[in-house]
């Protein structure tokens, strides 16, 4: 399965589209791609650094706490560069989704990751981050099966709201360039609503102009009625789609017609009319962790059945303690 976020397409849309200042990093004897972040504090300035998609080589951590060194050498010099944060997409496992009804194997994956976690950061001197900007777990879909198969593996949850969603008159469509203005003001609405950020619309119709003109993504949408009721722009390459940027409609007189499993199964068969292999859901909670926060949002994908992978996740290497404990506690004080 691919490295979206050390793609091609995904530099592109990072340093042309969004216009955020890059560098490159020898790690492990790979180049890998990175942005720097930078944000006002207080009376200071602050930067940190993000690189996503590293793969640790594997049964050597004395080589990853060596790099783990060299960087905080490199990165270090200034005092008001806070942090290097990875991504790491070691897999600790991936399985098929139905593991999910075994308490015992939640639980022992609650475990492992703990163990992994406590081995990384005493080996390495890396540690699990405080902002969890990428998510520990993914769901995939394998589009090459037929519309039947899929949904014979869903649950009996899913597969009765699938069929449900299907006598509602909804209509699945890949958006037109005239539908783009609507679908940002729907976006905003709901972004409006629900507290999270979104990127500017001079940055949005700059995105899809490259997606169009690329052929690499679309803007998905289910209306009924002429109401938009569901929208997402996905990015796809030569075998995955992948999620960028979603919304819903929280109109209540449409929360029980099966808008999230209509939508699914139509972009089902449209990746496989198309000869793509994996749907990427993107993002999921770690398994046996109940209280994290994509906990819904991750029983909702894996009831689609699919394959979920559980990856290393998040890990800082902290370049200044004292800036890193401040923006720690100013994260925390947002979010509550």
């Amino acid at each position: 399965m691919n490295n979206f976020f050390q793609s091609p397409l995904w530099k592109h849309i990072k340093t042309i589209i969004y216009g955020e200042e890059s560098f490159t990093i020898q790690l492990f004897d790979q180049e890998y791609f990175g942005v720097t972040k930078r944000k006002s504090l207080w009376l200071t300035s602050v930067s940190w650094y993000q690189v996503l998609g590293v793969q640790l080589p594997s049964n050597n951590m004395p080589w990853v706490a060596d790099q783990v060194a060299k960087v905080y050498r490199d990165y270090s010099w200034l005092w008001s560069n806070i942090s290097f944060q990875r991504w790491i997409v070691n897999e600790i496992l991936r399985f098929h989704n139905v593991s999910h009804r075994s308490l015992d194997f939640a639980r022992g994956m609650r475990q492992t990751r703990h163990q992994i976690e406590q081995r990384v950061q005493h080996e390495t001197g890396l540690i699990p981050s405080f902002r969890e900007n990428m998510p520990l777990a993914t769901i995939m879909i394998d589009v090459s099966k037929s519309d039947e198969e899929l949904l014979s593996e869903m649950n009996s949850w899913a597969k009765s709201h699938v069929r449900k969603s299907l006598n509602h008159n909804m209509i699945f469509r890949v958006a037109e360039p005239k539908d783009y203005d609507r679908f940002y003001e729907e976006w905003m609405k709901i972004s409006w609503l629900k507290w999270f950020n979104t990127i500017s619309k001079s940055t949005y119709l700059k995105l899809m102009d490259y997606l169009t003109a690329a052929n690499c993504g679309n803007i998905f949408m289910v209306s009924k009625d002429d109401v938009i009721l569901w929208g997402s722009i996905a990015v796809y390459d030569d075998t995955t789609i992948t999620y960028l940027y979603g919304f819903s409609n929280r109109d209540p007189q449409y929360k029980n017609i099966g808008v999230h499993q209509f939508i699914k199964y139509h972009m089902f068969g449209w990746a496989r009319e198309r000869w793509l292999r994996w749907m990427d859901l993107f993002g999921g909670a770690p398994t046996g962790f109940d209280e994290h926060p994509l906990s819904s949002v991750s029983k909702f994908k894996e009831s689609l059945w699919g394959i979920k992978l559980e990856r290393y996740g998040n890990y800082d290497i902290v370049l200044n303690p004292i800036l890193y404990k401040i923006f720690k506690a100013y994260h925390h004080m947002r979010k509550s």
